[in-house]
């Protein structure tokens, strides 16, 4: 009887198991674009456009940097 029991469990988890996991694993999301999410979130799109969250996203440049660094020396850690 210990042995059917043992028996049981073990293909309880040899072949049970592993179909429950896969069955609940969700697909993994894609990603689908900023303006795909704004034609919903109209309101929270401009917000962000108009943060400085948006600016760390920008590729630096003469537009896009806000400071003069012409000659500027930075030391870290002596």
């Amino acid at each position: 009887m210990i042995f059917l029991t043992r028996l049981g469990f073990l293909w309880f988890l040899f072949a049970v198991v592993p179909t429950l996991a896969s069955a609940q694993t969700p697909d993994v999301p894609r990603y689908v674009g900023s303006e795909t999410c704004a034609t919903c979130h109209a309101a929270e799109t401009e917000a962000w456009r108009s943060s400085h969250h948006a600016k760390a996203w920008m590729e630096p440049g003469e537009a896009t940097v806000d400071g003069d660094f012409d000659n500027a020396e930075f030391t870290h850690r002596g």
